[in-house]
């Protein structure tokens, strides 16, 4: 229900942008530039949300795998905030290179997830009610019915 909430909350948002658009000026306008800077800082926290909890519940290989897009993110935002300090021009669309990193990320862990239930599928295959191999070893094991 809370997803629906935030989904609707976010729509709304979204539907009042280009009316705020219309009117925004980047250069005169700040308010402008703090609700882009928010829209990107929330789409990437929710970006975030999937490795952090594979993180969490994902074992062995498993975490690094999950682990990957965080330190793709470290390392970018450490090298835009190192460019931006030493050179204030560089990296003006900075927003775009964290949205750019927030919509990578949500590929590469919809792929993990699914790589990861395939290799899962093929490591425990569930028997089906009529395969089973070891159907044949039960039944001459077991002791003759008296009748």
């Amino acid at each position: 229900m809370t997803l629906l909430r935030s989904s609707l909350l976010v729509s709304c948002f979204l539907i009042a942008l280009p009316s705020l658009a219309a009117s925004a000026d980047a250069s005169s306008n700040p308010v402008w530039n703090l609700v882009m800077v928010l829209i990107v800082l929330l789409v990437t926290a929710g970006s975030a949300v999937l490795p952090v909890s594979a993180l969490r519940f994902w074992q062995g290989y498993w975490k690094l795998v999950a682990a990957v897009p965080l330190l793709v993110l470290a390392a970018w935002a450490g090298w835009i905030a190192l460019s931006k300090f030493l050179l204030p021009a560089s990296h003006a669309l900075w927003l775009f290179e964290i949205f750019a990193w927030a919509m990578l990320s949500m590929l590469y862990m919809a792929t993990a997830f699914t790589a990861k239930r395939q290799f899962e599928k093929a490591d425990n295959p569930v028997q089906a009610p009529g395969n089973d191999p070891d159907q044949a070893v039960r039944q001459a094991s077991k002791p003759p019915s008296k009748l």
